[in-house]
């Protein structure tokens, strides 16, 4: 990761090749920039400059506690910003971006956002949405701007359009990307007003469902990003009400089916009490 000679001629290539591409060519690259950028913001060098530690949550004691439903605490990390600020820019840069460092500028993230809204390639959407699942994850300080950049440019609405993909592999990145995003207190609220209806059509059970040929991890998948949308979010949980989420989390928990796996306990979480306040 030290000097990242891979992913500067990667983005070059994508880069002079913009935005009059090959498809193959562009899927080639966005797919090693996805890969390069996997666990990125604990990969680079001195990675602890960057972590930051989650937002104070409000009703942090009691039967609400936040644990699987809250922000865990910090460890001698720096607060982030405040969470009500609705846009979030990238600082400006005194010197070009070398290395490892190009891999999370906004150039880069602006090629993943138009890729997201043009493209028709399944591998393409697929890599674009990975890539940002990737630079999103994690507490880190451009994790944040990336967050902030994509609510910005609009497109929070392009990922989620994914979710009616039918490809499989397209619907589970951007699951996946959604859920990250998610970490940003706004767009919590945003995925939760527009993405909750199609996260819980992808879930298996009911009369039109869509995810019957679906594989366990993709379902996984979308159950642990609905449980992080609905987290501390009163709205979201209204609506997968409204959707019959509830009853599809309730018949997946009492299927008994691979219930051994880890990620099933995102369907528990889900079923909780709900926050003070709901009806």
């Amino acid at each position: 990761m030290e000097t990242c000679t891979c992913g500067e001629i990667t983005i070059d290539i994508l880069f002079s090749h913009w935005p009059f591409y090959v498809p193959k060519l562009v899927e080639n690259c966005v797919c090693l920039l996805r890969n390069l950028s996997y666990q990125v913001h604990r990969e680079i060098p001195q990675a602890e400059r960057y972590q930051e530690a989650a937002p104070n949550v409000a009703n942090n004691t009691g039967p609400h506690a936040a644990s699987c439903f809250g922000a865990k605490k910090g460890k001698g990390k720096k607060p982030i910003e405040d969470p009500a600020n609705d846009t979030v820019d990238f600082p400006k840069r005194t010197s070009p971006a070398r290395g490892y460092e190009l891999l999370f500028q906004p150039e880069v993230v602006r090629i993943y956002i138009s890729l997201l809204k043009e493209s028709k390639t399944p591998a393409i959407l697929e890599a674009s949405a990975g890539a940002i699942q990737n630079l999103c994850a994690g507490r880190w300080t451009y994790g944040r701007y990336i967050r902030s950049a994509l609510r910005q440019e609009k497109a929070l609405s392009a990922i989620a359009d994914l979710l009616t993909n039918e490809h499989e592999r397209v619907v589970k990145a951007a699951s996946g990307a959604l859920r990250n995003l998610a970490v940003d207190a706004r767009n919590k609220e945003l995925i939760g007003k527009h993405a909750i209806p199609n996260l819980v059509k992808n879930l298996p059970g009911g009369q039109q469902n869509s995810s019957w040929n679906f594989s366990e991890d993709t379902v996984i998948s979308i159950l642990n990003t609905i449980n992080e949308v609905i987290a501390e979010n009163l709205e979201a949980a209204k609506k997968l009400r409204e959707t019959q989420g509830i009853e599809k989390l309730v018949l997946i928990n009492k299927s008994g089916v691979s219930l051994c796996h880890p990620g099933w306990s995102a369907v528990a979480q889900s079923l909780q009490p709900p926050p003070p306040g709901f009806k």
